[in-house]
């Protein structure tokens, strides 16, 4: 079949990938990504041309990620200095990105290894239902976890995410957010199997049954397990001060936002932690040195540990994006996953100077150690993490060993009131179901929220809107299953399901290559 007779497919992926979004935050609407899925298996299915695979997973990816990042929009032109016409080409010129790595090369391979695949099954690929469903859950799955990573990694628009209030949520503290994006592309693959084959194929049925047997076990068993014991409470609180992106780092106004902080901050001073966002103090720690005692003494004073976000210098002369500790004791964390462009600058010595997106205020900060580890604090030991960090599942679980809960700082300031801060805050609500751990979450202009170990939300501030968060927090000790083994389990399962449908690797890389 020519290019040009599957414009209708074309389409029909575009609006399959624009749909996706719609699962997740802020809209949660389950149902659009279980569509998504199923338009998108039915039109690459059976194709037998990889260029055209290539192209309809092309247009998957520009309906999903353009409708699902278009926050970076916001962002560029916003907040960036760019005019509309340069920030929607550099958005246009990320979603392209994005749709050409991930969605299209998936598609591709589907195609490649369902043809080779269907060359060595003898039921041939009208029949080869469970291997379709199996490979295509496969790598929907590796090349999410390869997004987490590739180019320093932009782990958003999980389908796995869009889980996290249903039956099968209860496998993310065993597994993982991948093992939920797994059990979702799979379910509705065998589902979609099992309608075309009009109930006529005993392994898609035998499938069919496995699956809602795992869903069971998850709603009935896992849901509910409590996989850490008690320790404490605690009680805290997060000051949003809602301070405009466009002053953020002015000088003139940088008194201005330490003491919108210290305001709200004296309204609860009989908390245990209180905790300010992500730059909160928006100068470096050297330069603060004259409030620096002054802030010290009134955590000490009041018998409470202040954290709070701040650019932290070492000697060599970098500077860090930190989170700092106030009281009896002054620890801190560096930030170690960078977001490109708005922490540092990729290509610095050819892009700086060419735009202002390029010269951000603050976009030279270094990426910290990645074995730092938690904040031992009077109050409890504890695992932070600045914004972007808690959009990646095995680090966090990595950092969280040995934590009595979860705190991240954040600047969602920079989505405007796009789906961003949603998104982000629902990603956040994944990491506290996956490690067993609370989770307090400070941020600039919202959202900030209280979670549970369950990821579910206790208390949050609306957006936009100066206010204090207070509440008791639960501290725990322990593990669960997948801090100990991360992510490894189900991308190990994925890599073998590829390998038990194609039999023989050696043919397999010799008719791919």
């Amino acid at each position: 079949m020519s290019l040009r007779n599957n414009y209708s497919k074309y389409l029909l992926c575009i609006i399959a990938g624009a749909i996706l979004p719609l699962s997740l935050a802020p809209f949660n609407w389950f149902l659009c990504g279980v569509l998504s899925i199923a338009i998108a298996f039915l039109c690459i299915r059976n194709q037998s041309s990889s260029k055209i695979a290539w192209l309809l997973g092309f247009c998957y990816g520009i309906g999903m990620f353009g409708i699902g990042v278009s926050w970076v929009y916001v962002s560029i032109h916003d907040y960036g200095g760019a005019s509309i016409a340069l920030a929607s080409l550099l958005t246009a010129m990320f979603i392209l990105l994005l749709a050409t790595i991930f969605s299209a090369t998936m598609f591709y391979f589907y195609c490649k290894l369902n043809c080779i695949a269907n060359t060595e099954s003898q039921d041939k690929k009208q029949h080869n239902y469970c291997s379709q469903a199996l490979l295509f859950t496969a790598l929907w799955v590796l090349f999410e976890w390869l997004r987490s990573w590739i180019l320093t990694g932009f782990p958003w628009l999980f389908i796995g995410y869009s889980a996290i209030d249903t039956s099968i949520a209860g496998f993310a503290p065993i597994f993982g957010v991948y093992s939920l994006s797994f059990i979702i592309v799979f379910a509705t693959t065998i589902v979609t199997c099992l309608i075309l084959s009009r109930g006529s194929n005993i392994k898609v049925w035998r499938a069919t049954v496995l699956m809602l047997i795992l869903i069971a076990v998850s709603h009935i068993f896992l849901n509910n397990y409590q996989w850490l014991k008690v320790k404490n409470q605690l009680q805290i609180a997060a000051i949003q001060a809602n301070i405009p992106q466009t002053i953020k780092w002015d000088s003139e106004f940088s008194e201005l936002s330490i003491n919108k902080h210290l305001q709200l901050t004296q309204t609860v001073l009989d908390k245990d932690l209180i905790i300010w966002p992500e730059n909160a103090i928006p100068v470096i720690l050297t330069n603060f040195d004259h409030n620096l005692p002054q802030l010290n003494n009134l955590a000490k004073n009041n018998s409470l540990t202040i954290i709070t976000g701040v650019p932290i210098n070492d000697h060599t002369g970098k500077v860090y994006n930190s989170v700092f500790s106030l009281g009896e004791i002054n620890q801190k964390y560096n930030k170690t996953k960078l977001v490109p462009f708005g922490e540092y600058v990729p290509f610095e010595s050819l892009l700086r100077g060419t735009i202002d997106f390029f010269d951000l205020p603050m976009s030279s900060f270094s990426s910290g150690s990645t074995n730092q580890g938690v904040l031992n604090l009077p109050v409890a030991a504890i695992s932070a993490s600045v914004c972007y960090e808690a959009a990646y599942p095995d680090f966090i679980a990595s950092h969280a060993k040995n934590s009595d809960f979860l705190v991240n700082i954040s600047n969602d300031t920079w989505f405007g009131s796009s789906f961003g801060p949603f998104q982000h805050l629902q990603i956040a609500r994944m990491r506290s179901l996956e490690t067993g751990r609370w989770m307090i979450r400070a941020t600039n202009s919202g959202i900030t929220a209280l979670i549970n170990d369950k990821g579910s939300i206790i208390k949050q501030l609306s957006m936009h809107n100066p206010g204090v968060l207070s509440g008791t927090i639960i501290t725990v000790t322990g593990s669960t299953p997948f801090m100990k083994l991360l992510s490894w389990p189900i991308i190990l399962l994925c890599i073998l399901i590829i390998l038990a449908i194609l039999r023989k690797s050696i043919a397999l890389f010799s008719k791919i290559y």
